[in-house]
């Protein structure tokens, strides 16, 4: 599946290439880190830093989430899962006409 999504346009990015450049290479840094077993727990404390969940064991909730999250994560955008998530957007009226996720990606 794909947790969120960055966009910018044809445009755009011909025009910062450098720009482009940088947000990639600090995304991939970014899952590199969240990726090694190692930082595990410094995960931890930065996501505790900003995300709490105010109930019995919401530390363990969290921890668990990360753990369970932590191999899927990728720069890399799941085609199929980005199209669900373009459907139900429309289904929901946050989209106002349907989105053909190929012509994004490509």
């Amino acid at each position: 599946g794909n947790g969120g999504m960055y966009i910018a346009s044809r445009d755009y990015a011909a025009k910062n290439p450098k720009v482009i450049s940088s947000f990639l290479s600090a995304m991939a840094e970014a899952e590199r880190f969240i990726k090694d077993p190692a930082n595990r727990d410094e995960e931890l404390r930065i996501t505790l830093k900003y995300f709490r969940l105010d109930m019995p064991q919401g530390e363990a909730i969290t921890r668990d989430s990360l753990d369970r999250w932590r191999s899927a994560i990728s720069l890399v955008p799941d085609r199929a899962a980005t199209q669900a998530i373009a459907d139900y957007m429309l289904k929901t009226g946050q989209l106002q006409a349907p989105v053909n996720v190929a012509k994004l990606l490509d």
